[in-house]
């Protein structure tokens, strides 16, 4: 067949026209032209248009904005990373309101567990990471990846993990103890005969002064001084294993969840019972206060993530996924859910959007989730023995 010699060839400027030009072509017409590939080009010309817009001042910068809701994610993920790096008041109120992680890739995993990994905690300073096999615990530094040290408790089964807010010391959770440790070094600085059975779950509050723990068999959940060990509340109401705690940051409430499929709200001062939420037809696995101690999520065997308000009990919101949820955790600014699912997926809720984005990297099932402090990492530890570090790649 003869050419058409009303098509563009491979490295011909084009003036115009509805024909999208080839990926190495070249449209002519300034900021028109940029405009006209942004709305009608492939996506490789689009991409390319994006790193032209800067060229052309407030203008462009508004065609970038544009392209942040771009049907295309790569059009979205250049357009996004492109002005993250602008100086302009601007950009940065836009950049605010949009949601970071639904760009998020996996930067990289380590592998230093030699089986499942049941639980991860992160510093308040953002350079610690806490990983917890059966018996044995890691100590990361989380911008190399390196391993700081690592403790082994022989005849000890590790439940659950949390980082004192002043990064001084780990609070670790095996079968009827609580130890703490410095987390400079691993020594134990004292150990607390807390349950009978499993300590299923910890908390620290964020004046780093109470403690509060899960208990398993007992079925209670009970308060400790952090310093003294002594202890203030043992809270006595669910029906079954006691499987995670909570405390508000407003240091107000302690909130706990259980197999009975209740969470129960606790005044942290007196330990009275504020109220009972019937929130899952079965086991509770996780839950989480939001920044603003506001709200609170749940997961569950229901399969569906739900959102009460922590003052009332009030369902807010239902998040249905088949995938299961066994771990969950708000972002910084109270405005995304991450959790942790069966099918070794993580899933990342926009909660002024209802938009999902599904992380995938894992191999089996996802049994913890937590957020770096400044919202830039996701950090996942799961049945495959491994712990991936998730954030944006870098745009180079």
């Amino acid at each position: 067949m003869a050419d058409n010699q009303n098509q563009p060839r491979e490295y011909d400027a084009v003036l115009g026209g509805q024909v999208p030009p080839p990926v190495d072509g070249l449209v002519l017409g300034g900021i028109e032209g940029v405009n006209r590939r942004l709305t009608s080009a492939t996506i490789e010309q689009k991409v390319i248009a994006l790193q032209d817009a800067l060229k052309y001042g407030d203008a462009g910068l508004n065609l970038m904005i544009q392209a942040l809701q771009d049907k295309s994610e790569q059009v979205k993920k250049t357009a996004y990373e492109l002005l993250l790096e602008r100086p302009e008041p601007k950009i940065k109120q836009t950049l605010q309101n949009y949601n970071p992680y639904l760009f998020f890739d996996c930067l990289f995993t380590f592998k230093e567990h030699s089986i499942l990994v049941r639980a991860i905690a992160i510093s308040s300073d953002g350079k610690t990471i806490v990983s917890g096999e059966n018996n044995i615990i890691n100590v990361w530094n989380l911008d190399t990846g390196e391993i700081k040290f690592k403790v082994q408790r022989t005849g000890l089964w590790m439940e659950s993990i949390c980082i004192s807010p002043d990064c001084q010391t780990i609070i670790v959770t095996f079968r009827g103890l609580i130890e703490v440790w410095y987390l400079n070094n691993g020594d134990v600085k004292y150990t607390i005969n807390a349950h009978v059975g499993q300590v299923k779950s910890v908390a620290i509050s964020s004046d780093g002064q109470t403690l509060v723990s899960a208990g398993g068999q007992d079925k209670t959940a009970k308060v400790w001084e952090f310093n003294t060990r002594e202890i203030k509340h043992s809270l006595e109401g669910h029906t079954d294993f006691v499987g995670s705690v909570a405390i508000s940051p407003d240091q107000q409430t302690i909130a706990s969840s259980s197999h009975d499929g209740t969470i129960k709200l606790w005044d942290l001062a007196t330990g009275e019972l504020k109220l009972t939420i019937e929130a899952h037809p079965c086991n509770v696995f996780c839950i989480a206060i939001s920044p603003d101690s506001q709200r609170i999520v749940s997961c569950s065997w229901e399969q569906v993530i739900k959102i009460w308000d922590l003052n009332t009990g009030e369902l807010q919101r239902s998040l249905t996924d088949s995938s299961g949820a066994y771990s969950v955790v708000f972002s910084p600014d109270g405005q995304t859910i991450i959790s942790g699912c069966y099918d070794s997926t993580i899933k990342v809720w926009d909660l002024n959007t209802g938009f999902k984005k599904t992380l995938k990297g894992h191999t089996s099932c996802v049994f913890g989730v937590v957020i770096s402090p400044d919202g830039q990492k996701i950090i996942s530890c799961s049945q495959d023995a491994t712990v991936k570090v998730w954030g944006l790649p870098d745009s180079e």
